[in-house]
C-alpha cells in the first residue's frame, strides 16, 4: 500500500492546494475526484494518459495504475466497524460504443460501471444520474444535479462515497453543551451544540504548526477522526498554509501519545460545491477528449 498511499496522498495535497483557497467552508474528498480522473485515465488515448500522468502522478503504464486503484478499493472493502461504500460511474452518449475491454476494467480496479445516457434529451439524463446518486447514496444526496445537462454533454462521471460508522467511545447525549463556536477570531462566533466527551486519547501537541492533534477512533479500529486544531483562535488560515507538511499523517500519527483529554466536537452538516476545473488547470492537465476504450 506505499505505494499508493504516495500516490493518494500527493495528488490529494495538490487537490487541497487548489481548493483550498475556495472561501468558506468547504468538504472535499480528493480520492473520489482521483477515482472520476482514473476511469478517465483509464479510457483516454496515449497522449492525454501522459498528461494526466504527469500533473497527477500516476504511473504512465495503464496496468499498473489499475492494479494501484484496484489495491484501495479492496482495502477499502475491508474496513472493520464501518459502513463504507464506494460506486463509480461513467455515462457516455448514446453514440459512444463502451468497450467490454473498458467495461471490465472499471468493475474490477475501479468498482465502477458504464452505461450509456441520451444526453440529447437533458431531462431524461439528468434524471437517470440523480436516480443513480440518490440510490448509492441511500438517499443522502436526492438531487446531485439541479439544473439539466447540457445537449452538448459527451460524457459524465460519477463518484458516490457513503459512510457510515460510530465512536468506539460513544459520545453521552445528555453531555451535549451549547457553546461559543468562533469564525477565525474572537470577536465573530455562534451558538452550536457540541458534544462533550472526556476519555483517554491519542493526542500530540504540534509546535511546528503551533496546533494539537488527536485522533477519535471508530468501531473496528480500522479508522480514525483525525482532527488537527490551532492553539489560535485566528491560527486556522497559517495552518492551511502548511497544508504541505500537514499531510504527513504517518509523522503526526508517531508524535501521538495516550493521554487523558476533554474534547468538545461541535455537531455540524456541511455539503459545498466544488468546481475541478480551476484544478485541473492548477496541475496542468490537458485533455484531449479522444478515447481508446471508449469508442
Amino acid at each position: 500500500m506505499a505505494d499508493l498511499d504516495t500516490t493518494v496522498f500527493a495528488a490529494s495535497k495538490s487537490f487541497y492546494q487548489t481548493v483550498g483557497k475556495i472561501e468558506g467552508n468547504v468538504v472535499s474528498s480528493p480520492v473520489s475526484c482521483l477515482y472520476a480522473l482514473g476511469m478517465l485515465f483509464a479510457g483516454s488515448n496515449t497522449h492525454t494518459r501522459k498528461s494526466m500522468a504527469k500533473a497527477l502522478q500516476f504511473p504512465e503504464n495503464l496496468t499498473e495504475t489499475a492494479a494501484k486503484f484496484e489495491a484501495v478499493s479492496h482495502a477499502l472493502k475491508g474496513l472493520n466497524g464501518v459502513e463504507l461504500s464506494i460506486a463509480n460511474k461513467v455515462f457516455a452518449a448514446e453514440d459512444i460504443n463502451i468497450t467490454l475491454d473498458y467495461v471490465t476494467l472499471l468493475s474490477k480496479s475501479f468498482m465502477a460501471s458504464a452505461e450509456n445516457a441520451d444526453f440529447k434529451r437533458p431531462e431524461v439524463a439528468t434524471a437517470k444520474i440523480n436516480d443513480w446518486v440518490n440510490a448509492e447514496t441511500k438517499g443522502l444526496i436526492e438531487n446531485l444535479l439541479n439544473d439539466p445537462l447540457e445537449t452538448t454533454t459527451r460524457l459524465v462521471l460519477l463518484n458516490a462515497m457513503y459512510f457510515k460508522g460510530q465512536w468506539d467511545s460513544q459520545f453521552n447525549r445528555k453531555n451535549t453543551i451549547m457553546t461559543q463556536y468562533f469564525w477565525g477570531n474572537r470577536e465573530i462566533y455562534m451558538e452550536v451544540p457540541m458534544m462533550y466527551k472526556k476519555d483517554y486519547y491519542m493526542c500530540a501537541n504540534l509546535p511546528d504548526f503551533d496546533a494539537k492533534a488527536i485522533a477519535i477512533p471508530y468501531k473496528g479500529g480500522d479508522m480514525n477522526l483525525l482532527v488537527i486544531l490551532p492553539n489560535k483562535y485566528d491560527g486556522l488560515y497559517k495552518l492551511t498554509e502548511k497544508i504541505d507538511r500537514l499531510y504527513d499523517l504517518k509523522s503526526i500519527m508517531s508524535k501521538m501519545t495516550t493521554a487523558m483529554v476533554e474534547v468538545i466536537l461541535p455537531k455540524f452538516k456541511i455539503e459545498s460545491t466544488i468546481e475541478l476545473k480551476p484544478y485541473l488547470r492548477e496541475v496542468r492537465v490537458q485533455f484531449y477528449l479522444h478515447f481508446i476504450m471508449i469508442e
